[in-house]
């Protein structure tokens, strides 16, 4: 992440706020990723951004391991980036996000 980050007190609660949920979460996901392979050991996980303090699970028959936290509801843009960097830092790797979830 930059230093020279422009954010203001709205953002510093709402990152804060988000942050305070996400990360008691996080700390109780102690569960590893054999539990979902045992149901299908023919399938060969695919990892992404793997992080140890983060738990995840296999996405249906696609071997794709998926953080059980993720991020969404808001697309992607410039005054929002530091959750979705945060996040991914964290281990996240999954970001559900459109420009139609704005629009209500």
């Amino acid at each position: 992440m930059t230093d020279n980050l422009n954010i203001n007190r709205r953002k510093f609660i709402s990152v804060s706020a988000a942050l305070s949920l996400g990360i008691p979460i996080m700390g109780k996901a102690n569960v590893t990723y054999t539990a979902a392979l045992e149901l299908r050991p023919d399938i060969k996980p695919e990892w992404c951004k793997r992080q140890s303090g983060m738990a995840y699970r296999q996405l249906g028959t696609t071997g794709l391991m998926i953080s059980e936290v993720l991020n969404g509801g808001d697309p992607v843009r410039l005054n929002n980036l530091c959750t979705d960097e945060i996040a991914k830092e964290c281990g996240v790797n999954y970001l559900d996000m459109a420009p139609a979830y704005g629009r209500g």
